[in-house]
């Protein structure tokens, strides 16, 4: 069955001009991209509606993929949000 859907293709030259948008920097933490941990992930997930093309993708560092794979950047705000409150609480307990 044929589709009307034209796929993109991710190339090297949309690498480089993501890096250089972003300042070689991840998009979700502000730290250095370096060979050892670029990552490339979409920005809405494609489960949640998002396209399979390159204006939908974003460079992020590995530690943060898991995260970025299954939530938007919104919820990734909010759960961050609840991992320091969490902290701060703790922190004032064990004082």
């Amino acid at each position: 069955m044929e589709t009307n859907k034209k796929k993109t293709k991710f190339t090297p030259d949309h690498l480089r001009g993501l890096l250089k948008k972003q300042d070689n920097k991840c998009s979700l933490t502000g730290r250095q991209i370096t060979p050892q941990n670029i990552e490339c992930e979409y920005i809405l997930p494609l489960k949640m509606g998002g396209a399979h093309d390159p204006s939908n993708v974003t460079i992020i560092i590995n530690s943060v993929r898991e995260l970025k794979r299954f939530h938007t950047v919104d919820e990734i705000y909010e759960i961050a949000k609840d991992i320091i409150k969490t902290y701060e609480n703790k922190k004032k307990k064990s004082k």
